[in-house]
């Protein structure tokens, strides 16, 4: 673990619910014990990544989660935690996208705006 001085100006139960969903998916998906949780800059963001060793993710497939978020068309079922995670980044105006290739796992990252105090 390494400290960090960014902050980020957010909804904290809404961060705590996306990031809680990404690491539980990636616990119950990935093929080993290895998953990353990350913070990294992005410009005047911060970048929250969760990477797994699981099956992947095609764009597809991440695109109709949104879909099911923008449709209301949310019902129980595979894919649901990250539907709800979709939903939940869309609502509080965060960045939620998906780097990933079949049968080798998948980062997830949710963008958010830096704060600053000066």
């Amino acid at each position: 673990m390494v400290s960090t001085s960014m902050s980020a100006l957010v909804d904290p139960s809404s961060v705590m619910r996306i990031i809680s969903n990404l690491v539980s998916n990636a616990l119950v998906h990935t093929v080993s014990t290895k998953i990353l949780l990350g913070c990294r800059r992005q410009g005047d963001a911060i970048r929250i990544e969760v990477y797994d060793q699981g099956e992947g993710l095609s764009q597809e497939e991440f695109q109709q989660m949104q879909q099911f978020h923008s449709k209301g068309a949310l019902s129980d079922g595979e894919g649901i935690g990250l539907a709800k995670c979709v939903n939940i980044a869309a609502k509080a105006g965060y960045e939620l996208s998906l780097a990933s290739k079949k049968h080798q796992g998948s980062c997830f990252a949710l963008l958010l705006p830096r704060y600053s105090a000066t």
